[in-house]
């Protein structure tokens, strides 16, 4: 098989994954979700396979400083083709958002505001984010931002395929002044 290129338009100066997938719901529909040199979140999908990826399809522009994703599938008894997606939005008062790519429709749904008025570290690096789908269908959604005066963490469930958030007790294993990455859902 020939060497194919789906974007060229990851983002490395965010010294974290900024990228998932590619993701594939049948041998020829998939999709890739990223964030790009200028720090939006977008998406690019295929019903073509590997030969026809789409233009972009951005979810949101912005100064995004930790990005993650879970494709539902990757969970035992769940079926949806949904790619669920977390970040952290510095353009939208360092805010959590959440929104789900539907890979078969090639559509992003909306934008939810998961926390607003994060203390948000300048240097990407330290701003991280993890997302899970449980067999039950919730969600549950964590950051952290690891910075020598102000870091801050915090864990959200959503038991509504993302429409309303609850915070929960932390699900770290280590105080926010450490560098290790444990995460309990």
């Amino acid at each position: 098989m020939a060497e194919v290129t789906i974007a060229n338009n990851g983002n490395p100066t965010l010294k974290l994954p900024g990228q998932g997938g590619p993701f594939w719901v049948s041998e020829n529909v998939g999709a890739y979700v990223y964030v790009d040199w200028s720090s939006d979140v977008g998406a690019r999908a295929t019903s073509t396979g590997v030969s026809g990826w789409g233009s972009a399809i951005v979810a949101e522009a912005g100064s995004i400083g930790g990005f993650n994703c879970w494709f539902e599938p990757a969970t035992p008894g769940l079926s949806s083709d949904s790619i669920h997606c977390s970040w952290l939005d510095n353009d939208a008062g360092d805010t959590l958002k959440y929104a789900a790519f539907d890979v078969s429709a090639q559509t992003w749904g909306t934008i939810r505001s998961i926390a607003i008025g994060l203390t948000y570290d300048a240097t990407d690096r330290y701003n991280r984010t993890w997302i899970s789908v449980s067999r039950s269908g919730n969600i549950g959604v964590a950051y952290q931002i690891l910075d020598t005066t102000t870091g801050s963490e915090g864990f959200y469930v959503s038991a509504d395929t993302g429409a309303t958030w609850t915070s929960k007790a932390s699900p770290w294993d280590h105080s926010s002044t450490t560098q290790v990455d444990e995460l309990h859902l």
